[in-house]
């Protein structure tokens, strides 16, 4: 073994905790992600073994001679390592939108691809191989610690079952306890990876039968209150594939507990909402969902008090937090209706966008301040331990200033007067 090597091992070993807890920390984030879109995951984390990584090294110094520890490094990219088996073969789509928006991505690589040329020359496989995702990535500054930075970690997302074959094939095959594999022995494998295949392929029937089946029932009664068990299966019963490819889920674990606290609304209301989805929006789906029924359902300032409170907010921030809500939501759906005929179903950001090329008194020169507190009001209702009570406070007192303003320049005087009342309901909360 060369210098270089053996110094590398050196260091490695002093740094093993570091990589360990780098690899947790990455771990976490994804399973705390998926935990609130409802998918259903097994997840693991190491740092890769001294014993492991030293064969690795060696063999790969065969092929390629390491001219220094920076090469080693720059050449081994799974010091760190997280392995999500999925219970589900078909939900590695949204592990793979959660990977995009948690973490920097320098490669993503699609298997199966072509068995190795050892493998090939001794056997011609009938079936595919591996199936899953690999990607090498590193923390973002917003997720993580500052000491965790550009340290890589390699992500394996495979279903449970393509995990389990891909464990026992990798070891014997490349890791011979007792000689190399027979023919028989290859072909062997090669046949339970075809019943994986198999039964991979029955876990999404299986998938999509739940999924039509909690549809159908729901949507049969007016009574069902959704829940954070049914609702991720509900919502996937109703998009395509297509959809589910370009759109997130979300935070169906905040999405929950903001229904639990209403009065009035069902799935067959909520299916109603799905079906108005912007696939094209940057928002993910429990942030479209969310949004709508704030607009278009009659939701009491108490009702997402009740919510806050879930949240563990304070009595004070959560009342504080409630009217401020009601406050944005007013705005909002007072200025949709003043531009009804030119904005149709666009998102509030995009209203916003539309409004500076308007020149509207009383309202374009609100337009950034505007789009400050409705950056508040996700914040506050999907990353709810941003947001200072102070900063509830302050977006109050501009926005009951400036609602009569925005409700006087309305042409209709019924709707003047519909969203007069509201105001003045509001204001005596």
């Amino acid at each position: 073994m060369s210098t270089i090597i053996e110094d590398f091992l050196k260091h490695y070993e002093q740094k093993y905790d570091f990589y360990q807890k780098l690899s947790q920390n990455t771990a976490s984030l994804i399973e705390k992600e998926l935990k609130e879109g409802g998918i259903k995951a097994i997840i693991s984390n190491r740092a890769k073994s001294i014993e492991r990584l030293g064969e690795k090294i060696k063999n790969r110094d065969r092929q390629i001679t390491y001219q220094s520890e920076a090469d080693i490094l720059n050449d081994i990219h799974d010091l760190a390592g997280v392995r999500v088996a999925l219970y589900f073969p078909s939900d590695r789509l949204y592990v793979q939108k959660t990977i995009e928006k948690l973490f920097n991505i320098s490669q993503h690589k699609v298997f199966p691809i072509k068995a190795t040329q050892e493998y090939k020359s001794k056997l011609t496989q009938k079936f595919s191989g591996y199936a899953a995702d690999h990607y090498r990535v590193t923390l973002s500054e917003t997720s993580t610690e500052s000491r965790f930075l550009n340290n890589k970690v390699e992500i394996q997302v495979a279903s449970v079952l393509m995990h389990a074959w891909s464990e026992v094939e990798h070891d014997l095959v490349y890791k011979p306890f007792s000689g190399d594999l027979t023919l028989t022995e290859l072909a062997l494998l090669d046949q339970i990876n075809g019943l994986v295949l198999t039964g991979e392929i029955a876990l999404e029937l299986l998938q999509k039968a739940m999924a039509e089946r909690t549809s159908n029932q729901l949507q049969q009664s007016t009574k069902s209150q959704p829940s954070r068990e049914l609702l991720s299966n509900f919502i996937r019963s109703r998009l395509t594939d297509e959809q589910r490819k370009g759109m997130r889920i979300g935070n169906i674990f905040l999405l929950d507990l903001f229904f639990q606290s209403l009065t009035s609304i069902n799935f067959k209301i909520l299916d109603n909402y799905i079906n108005k989805l912007n696939h094209n929006s940057t928002e993910d789906i429990a942030e479209q969902l969310l949004n709508m029924v704030l607009l278009h359902q009659n939701i009491e300032s108490s009702e997402i008090e009740s919510y806050f409170k879930k949240l563990d907010f304070s009595p004070s921030k959560s009342q504080d937090g409630a009217m401020f809500i009601t406050f944005c939501t007013l705005t909002e759906k007072i200025i949709r209706d003043l531009f009804k005929d030119i904005i149709g179903e666009k998102s509030v950001f995009q209203t916003m966008q539309f409004i500076l090329t308007q020149n509207i008194p009383n309202v374009e020169e609100s337009v950034g301040d505007l789009k400050h507190y409705w950056y508040l009001r996700r914040s506050a209702l999907f990353a709810t331990d941003t947001v200072p009570q102070s900063e509830f406070l302050a977006g109050i007192r501009y926005l009951k200033d400036r609602i009569p303003k925005f409700i006087d320049l309305l042409r209709n005087t019924s709707t003047k007067a519909k969203f007069r009342k509201e105001y003045e309901k509001i204001t005596k909360i």
